[in-house]
């Protein structure tokens, strides 16, 4: 069986068991669908485990990240250190808590498939800076998302739009 799989029937166990209201679900959730990723699209280390670093600079990135790299390479960004750091990170770009509300709007005992469905068009990450970072709202979509009259209504990237960010996409080896 293929490891994206395996994650694939650990969040439908979490569904199943609807331990939504553990304090730590929220954390494996997190866990599984992270791994669900770096297996599905070859984010893995050379002993087959998740390389959730790999991601960075690998998916959607920044103008502001753009930026750092006329200066920078991408090994110096993440080698900085102290209070100087130019912090750049991998977010997702449709927070996990609206991920995890879409999954538990699906019937109690879901399918793999319908997981996968939910997963391949919610799970994006983008590489950003640390002062982009702080401009995000953290927990969900802007209430922009939310209103049928908006032009950011149900727009994957309203979070960033609506903030100011642009996101690129730099994975030619794939495509969405």
């Amino acid at each position: 069986m293929e490891s994206y799989k395996i994650e694939l029937e650990h969040i439908r166990l979490e569904l199943i068991h609807r331990r939504k209201n553990n304090v730590n679900s929220i954390n494996h959730l997190r866990h599984f669908v992270d791994q669900w990723f770096c297996y599905k699209y070859g984010y893995i280390t050379k002993g087959n485990r998740a390389a959730w670093g790999k991601i960075i600079f690998k998916e959607y990135v920044s103008e502001g990240v753009l930026k750092l790299l006329e200066k920078y390479t991408e090994e110096d960004l993440l080698n900085m250190k102290g209070k100087n750091r130019l912090i750049v990170d991998k977010e997702h770009i449709m927070p996990l808590n609206r991920i995890t509300k879409k999954l538990l709007e699906l019937p109690t005992n879901p399918s793999i498939k319908e997981i996968e469905t939910i997963l391949t068009e919610n799970v994006k990450y983008a590489t950003i800076t640390k002062e982009e970072d702080k401009l995000l709202i953290k927990q969900d979509m802007p209430s922009e998302y939310f209103d049928s009259n908006h032009e950011l209504f149900n727009d994957f990237f309203a979070r960033y739009k609506s903030v100011g960010i642009k996101l690129i996409w730099k994975n030619n080896a794939r495509t969405l």
